[in-house]
Order: C-alpha cells, then structure tokens, then sequence
C-alpha cells in the first residue's frame, strides 16, 4: 500500500527582514532593545519559524542552539501576552459601552414607571457594580 501525503500548507505570514548591520558595536543593552523592537514588530508565525531556525542552525553547539530557541519563544509568549492584554481592554470597554446602553435604555423604557424603574434601577446598580469588580479582578489577573 502506497502511503500518501497531505500536501505542504501556503505560507500566509509575509516575513518581515532586517539589518544585521544595525546591531554591530552597539552595547548589550541597545542590542536587546532592538532585538525586542524587532520581535515585538514580527508575527507569530514569524517567531515561531525563528524558533525552528534556531535549532537547525548547525554551526553552534546544542546548547547555543536551545538557548537561543528559547529566546524566541520568549518573544513569542510576550507577543501573545501583549495581544491578549489589548483584548482585555477591548472586552472592558465594550462593557463599559454595554452599561451606557443599559441605562439609555432605562430611562427610554421606564419613563413613566415608578416601581419597576426602582426595582430595574436597583438591578442596574447590582450589575453595575458587579460588572465592576469583574473587570478589575480580569485586570489584576
């Protein structure tokens, strides 16, 4: 039985180069920050392709090899990190929007309700706060 293969997936990441030049004579410090630069710029699929380059390299020692591999994977994790922290602001933004409609609604819908605009309001506080301190602890986490 012949064995059959899936055929290799389209590259959809478009690599981003840059100079080496950039980093000769400069001090450690400057070099990591350009390096970050740089890596916080690149895609994930990127930083994932720098990882498996890293350890193909074949002209360091194993331990080089994973050492710098492993750079890059922290590259990859602070990236992700970062992009997970700007959804976190988004989802508490869109909250916050989500209130300001609620209450919009409120006073559209109980105009001229007295006892259901209470109970409704009191609802809205309790959702209010709640929606409050979740978005704080999703913050401190």
């Amino acid at each position: 039985m012949e064995k059959t293969y899936t055929p290799e997936p389209k590259q959809r990441w478009k690599r981003k180069e840059f100079d080496p030049e950039k980093l000769k004579g400069l001090e450690t410090r400057m070099i990591a920050e350009i390096e970050t630069n740089r890596d916080l710029k690149k895609d994930v699929a990127q930083l994932l392709c720098d990882v498996h380059e890293e350890t193909l390299l074949g002209e360091r020692t194993e331990m080089q090899s994973l050492l710098h591999a492993q750079k890059r994977m922290v590259s990859m994790m602070a990236r992700v990190a970062i992009s997970n922290d700007k959804m976190s602001k988004c989802v508490f933004i869109l909250t916050l929007l989500t209130l300001l409609v609620t209450i919009v609604n409120l006073f559209i819908v109980m105009e001229d309700v007295v006892y259901e605009w209470m109970i409704s309001l009191l609802f809205f506080v309790f959702g209010s706060i709640l929606t409050l301190i979740l978005g704080l602890v999703w913050k401190v986490l």
